[in-house]
């Protein structure tokens, strides 16, 4: 299968625009190349100043690519040059560029894979690729991971601070719903933490796929399946995670207090910088309560409970 690559080079204001078009076009996977990474790696002492200059870290802008996989490639390339088109207009002051090139699936497989190594995550969880050796500790919990096109390797920020708030409020014994599951990293790792019951959607069919294969590596039970939150198979969980972005985790505020039981925990992720008072205000609105945030990088991962 070949892939069509869409190279997007923006400004961090609109990131969660752009990541939001690819989610209603069901892209097959996403990389993100955040400057700010760089800029803080340059503040901490961690890489040389003289190698990075000042003037070269203002000059970066954030890098986004995307894969269209084959089936209706044409038709989604369109939509996605004339949503890009709108953006320019709407946001005119924003550097915003675009090119495509094709990738067939193995290059793009081996190229990844060469950087992806295992690490650890919270206290006790471990990331492993499945090609990867890794001689786990006593207490480590570890996850293998192969996350094909599917969003959720569990470096990026968004990911890891679910991980580990997941990680704090789960108990043993509890149902969970993971809403967009990707890779199925979240709905693993709840399940390696204890959890009776737990549910993985995605409106992602090749996500789903990838959830599935993961969840049986790690000899997980996660009921895996294609859907949005209108089609979770129970009426009440005790945790819900949903590491997507911040205008669709407002949109669902209301259906996710109608599934969490009494006392039950919402854990939100993918909210970038600014978009933290309508996911608030969404979430008060819904009937929950804000326990918590985390926040790194650019991005931020809300608690909510129940009352």
């Amino acid at each position: 299968m070949d892939y069509l690559k869409v190279n997007i080079i923006t400004s961090t204001k609109l990131e969660e625009l752009i990541s939001n078009i690819c989610a209603e076009l069901d892209c097959g996977g996403i990389e993100i190349d955040d400057p700010n990474i760089s800029r803080e790696h340059v503040a901490a002492g961690d890489w040389d100043a003289w190698a990075l200059s000042d003037a070269y870290l203002a000059s970066l802008n954030l890098r986004i690519s995307l894969y269209l996989p084959e089936k209706n490639q044409k038709e989604k390339k369109a939509r996605l040059e004339t949503e890009l088109a709108f953006l320019q207009l709407a946001w005119p002051k924003e550097p915003l560029s675009w090119s495509f090139e094709v990738v067939k699936e193995e290059d793009w497989d081996n190229n990844w894979r060469k950087f992806y190594k295992p690490f650890r995550l919270g206290q006790k969880m471990v990331i492993k690729p499945s090609w990867e050796e890794y001689l786990p500790q006593p207490e480590d919990l570890v996850v293998e991971l192969d996350p094909g096109m599917a969003f959720g390797t569990g470096d990026h920020a968004t990911t890891a601070l679910c991980a580990e708030l997941l990680e704090f409020y789960a108990k043993p014994k509890q149902e969970v719903l993971d809403i967009g599951c990707g890779s199925g990293i979240l709905a693993i790792i709840a399940a390696k933490l204890g959890a009776n019951y737990v549910e993985a959607l995605d409106i992602d069919p090749m996500a789903v796929e990838v959830a599935q294969a993961n969840s049986q590596a790690n000899k997980a039970k996660v009921f895996c399946h294609v859907g949005e939150i209108t089609q979770a198979a129970k009426t009440q969980y005790d945790i819900i995670v949903a590491n997507i972005v911040a205008d669709i985790i407002a949109g669902i505020a209301k259906k996710v207090a109608n599934l969490l039981k009494p006392g039950g925990v919402f854990i939100a992720g993918g909210i970038i910088c600014g978009k933290q008072k309508k996911v608030l205000v969404a979430a008060e609105e819904a009937g929950l309560i804000f326990k918590e945030t985390k926040q790194r990088d650019n991005w931020h991962s809300f608690v909510f409970k129940k009352k």
